[in-house]
């Protein structure tokens, strides 16, 4: 193994780095992204970025973005795209390469010994990946660890070994038990009756994997992130709570305090998986019972990675540590911000005015003017996940990419 050479910050920034240190991440670029570049970059350590791109898209740019390079969607898995990765990486003298998804790790994973020798992949293995993929055995490990667990059935084409389905009262939530299992592809769906589930499930025209069907609830998620070494410590586990939801996904957070029997759940659950690296678990709160309701695990970095590292939560850097330790992040300080995204605020006060929200924009029920009064006030003082005066830079390019794709399509 190479010696390597570690440094100290300044009196504004005291973390220890090493210099030959050179993390290139891979995917598109998105707020999670900027988010590791800005981590990594203030770090000092040089960033490198191997953009996924499907259309005309310019190089993304950072302040602290040392070097980036495109790569065409329908090449990704390809021979030339290989080439291009592993060029990039020699190039660059990347130390190691962390993915954006689930897919592009077991990629890396399935060429790793076509890269650089003194390239590590910062990445759980594919046994893990896959395990982790499957929302049925993530239900099998999560009983075992003690998570509260909402009614759940398990749905196939001809709706066989569905005797479950009659205890769980409608409207129901229905997701993929495994990315790509279902064709057409969804994420979540909503059925409101009988009739209308079997509408759902015989318009797809494929079902591998079956559907997961739960119970509804009007309730904020529970975000909670954290990081198990491959050593097996578990570190910087956070708890968030999601205020408000739009399409499915978070659209304010902030952070939360939660009870610590929850969180060593949590880390049982990793044990039991076997995971490393970077996670973060998805549950439904009920603030009134104190009750969590386990829905899924996340090995990858996220939605939420932008938003919480803009609360102190630097998921970036705890995900290299997973695979060092590279640092010390013992002193983080969470800051009890309230934080957003402009532009989706934006497309959610659209929706809001057009009568076009649904269900799954939580909370459900609220006062027409009450809900406007909220985003207006969202808007302008809480916290953006993108806009930072210190890396306006990134900010403009990223605000571009994603005003050019909404254009074009």
């Amino acid at each position: 193994m190479k010696k390597t050479k570690c440094f100290q910050t300044g009196k504004n920034n005291p973390v220890k780095f090493c210099s030959q240190t050179r993390p290139v991440i891979i995917g598109r670029f998105g707020p999670p992204i900027l988010a590791c570049i800005r981590s990594w970059g203030k770090q000092g350590y040089p960033v490198g970025l191997i953009c996924v791109v499907s259309g005309q898209e310019k190089k993304p740019t950072s302040k602290y973005l040392s070097d980036a390079i495109l790569i065409k969607q329908d090449s990704m898995f390809s021979n030339k795209g290989l080439q291009i990765i592993t060029n990039f990486l020699k190039k660059f003298k990347a130390t190691g390469i962390i993915a954006i998804d689930e897919k592009i790790s077991i990629r890396l994973n399935e060429i790793a010994g076509e890269l650089p020798a003194d390239v590590t992949i910062w990445s759980a293995s594919n046994e893990i990946i896959r395990k982790v993929l499957s929302k049925k055995k993530q239900i099998e490990i999560a009983k075992n660890a003690g998570f509260q667990m909402l009614p759940t059935c398990l749905i196939d084409k001809d709706f066989e070994n569905t005797k479950e389905l009659h205890s769980i009262p409608f409207p129901l939530c229905l997701r993929p038990s495994q990315p790509g299992s279902v064709q057409p592809s969804f994420k979540v769906e909503i059925a409101t009756s009988l009739s209308r589930l079997r509408k759902i499930i015989n318009d797809f025209e494929t079902i591998n994997e079956p559907v997961i069907a739960q119970p509804f609830m009007n309730l904020p998620n529970l975000v909670i992130h954290g990081t198990r070494t491959m050593k097996g410590k578990t570190e910087g586990v956070e708890a968030f709570i999601v205020e408000r939801k739009f399409e499915g996904v978070t659209l304010v957070l902030k952070p939360v305090t939660v009870d610590s029997d929850l969180l060593k759940k949590c880390q049982s659950f990793t044990e039991l998986f076997n995971i490393t690296g970077n996670y973060h678990f998805e549950f439904l709160y009920d603030s009134k019972t104190q009750q969590a309701f386990f829905l899924e695990i996340n090995l990858r970095l996220g939605g939420t990675t932008a938003k919480v590292f803009s609360c102190g939560y630097d998921e970036p850097m705890f995900a290299l540590n997973a695979y060092g330790p590279l640092v010390n992040l013992k002193d983080y300080k969470i800051q009890n911000h309230k934080v957003s995204s402009k532009q989706a605020l934006l497309k959610y006060l659209f929706y809001a005015v057009s009568g076009r929200l649904t269900p799954l924009d939580y909370p459900n029920g609220e006062f027409f003017v009450l809900r406007l009064a909220k985003i207006f006030w969202a808007f302008f003082f809480y916290k953006d996940e993108v806009l930072n005066f210190d890396d306006i830079k990134g900010s403009i390019s990223l605000y571009r990419q994603n005003f050019l794709s909404a254009f074009l399509h």
